[in-house]
Parts: structure tokens; C-alpha cells; sequence
């Protein structure tokens, strides 16, 4: 199950050094959900602040447990959507007009 979560930190309170370290942590963290299939894709969004990942999971309680785990967990506002498979474009079209 291919699941995307847009994250969003807010770490205004915390010391440039503390950020820092906390972000080196979480990139090490994702680096091995990376190495071990479960972090498909990593991407930041450009001028900071957030990111978007993709993740391959078995369960919505799979990825609460990774997303909870990573370091800055207590600084971030994620949201998450499934993604979907579709098999041709008039596919993707068809959903787009059924969500319109």
C-alpha cells in the first residue's frame, strides 16, 4: 500500500543547534526505512518546512508507528492520502472527473 504524507515542521521554539541535530537524526531514520523498503520516495519542499514521502506499507498502523518514531514526530503536522495505481491515463482521467 503506497501511501504519500506532506509533513510540516513548526520548531520555532527549539535552538538552530537542536534543529539541526534533530534533522540529521530524521535523515538517517528515513535513510533506513529506505534501505529497508518501507520509504519509497523522499522528497523537500522547496524553501524548507516540509516534506513529502512516500511510503510502502502494510497497514494505516504500519505507518503510524514510523511516522511516530521519527525524530522531529513532535514538531510536525502530517497529513496523509493512499495513493492509487490506475492502469491508463483514461483512468487517471476518469477519476479525476468522478473527484471533480
Amino acid at each position: 500500500m503506497l501511501i504519500a504524507c506532506i509533513t510540516r515542521e513548526d520548531t520555532r521554539h527549539l535552538l538552530p543547534q537542536q534543529v539541526e541535530e534533530l534533522r540529521e537524526r530524521e535523515q538517517q531514520y528515513y535513510l533506513g526505512l529506505k534501505a529497508e523498503g518501507k520509504l519509497h520516495s523522499y522528497f523537500v519542499q522547496r524553501g524548507g518546512g516540509g516534506n513529502v514521502l512516500i511510503f510502502d506499507v502494510e497497514s494505516p498502523e504500519e505507518l503510524h508507528r514510523f511516522l511516530m518514531l521519527g525524530p522531529l514526530a513532535l514538531y510536525q503536522k502530517t497529513q496523509v492520502f493512499p495513493l492509487l495505481a490506475l492502469k491508463s491515463l483514461g483512468s487517471l482521467t476518469r477519476a479525476m472527473a468522478d473527484n471533480a
